[in-house]
């Protein structure tokens, strides 16, 4: 006698009476049970739209009359790319960003001189995930540079001719890292970093005059000067 439902085989010897899994039978039990369970539970983002929610703007202090920090911010779900690319208007890329880096802050950041400034937010390689934003930027005016209270201090003569000496100053408002020294005649000595402050001089040479000249001038800041006369020490030759 023998029996058949799907490709199971009963078999009348009962030496080899057992369940027998044809290729067939596999066949049919993925195609009915293990695919749909599979469909029904698939919970992969891959099948969820990606979103940009919540996009929050806080501005900042002003660091010109032009520019502006910011920090940004928002929600995402279902993304598939680790960075997010920022941009201002008529679509002009100003970076891409990790999204690990969220809140994050854009340093002088330009205004666009209109009433609202405006940025969008997309997930890299992804515009169809955006989100954008209008706001207003804060009121920023021209603060100017300016150098205050430059000090020179003479030391130990070096020769008969030169001498050391420190110089120090206080300065506000500055759009550079460094700082030129000049002596009479707008002669340039040497450029140096703000962070040098105060700044020995070795070997500084006597002009020949009853007072000796220094000027100092933020660098490519030909209108953010001091200037100061002092008396040099007496060397003897």
């Amino acid at each position: 006698m023998d029996t058949h439902f799907i490709n199971f085989h009963i078999l009348e010897n009962p030496k080899y009476d057992l369940l027998q899994v044809t290729p067939q039978l596999m066949k049919y039990l993925y195609l009915f049970f293990f695919l749909p369970l599979v469909i029904s539970c698939n919970t992969d983002s891959d099948l969820l739209p990606c979103s940009i929610t919540d996009l929050e703007i806080a501005t900042g202090e002003c660091t010109s009359a032009t520019t502006y920090n910011l920090t940004l911010n928002f929600n995402y779900e279902n993304v598939h790319n680790d960075t997010f690319d920022v941009y201002v208007r008529n679509n002009e890329l100003i970076g891409t960003y990790n999204l690990s880096d969220l809140p994050l802050t854009l340093h002088d950041f330009e205004m666009s001189g209109l009433d609202n400034d405006f940025i969008k937010v997309c997930i890299n390689d992804n515009q169809e995930c955006c989100q954008l934003i209008e706001f207003l930027p804060p009121v920023c005016e021209e603060t100017s540079c300016s150098i205050t209270d430059l000090e020179v201090t003479t030391g130990g003569c070096t020769s008969a001719t030169t001498y050391n000496l420190t110089l120090n100053f206080n300065y506000e408002n500055v759009h550079n890292d460094t700082f030129d020294v000049y002596v009479r005649n707008n002669e340039l000595i040497g450029t140096y970093n703000l962070s040098d402050l105060p700044l020995t001089l070795h070997d500084f040479e006597m002009s020949g005059l009853d007072n000796d000249f220094i000027k100092v001038c933020i660098n490519d800041s030909g209108e953010c000067c001091q200037v100061i006369e002092f008396a040099p020490p007496a060397c003897n030759p």
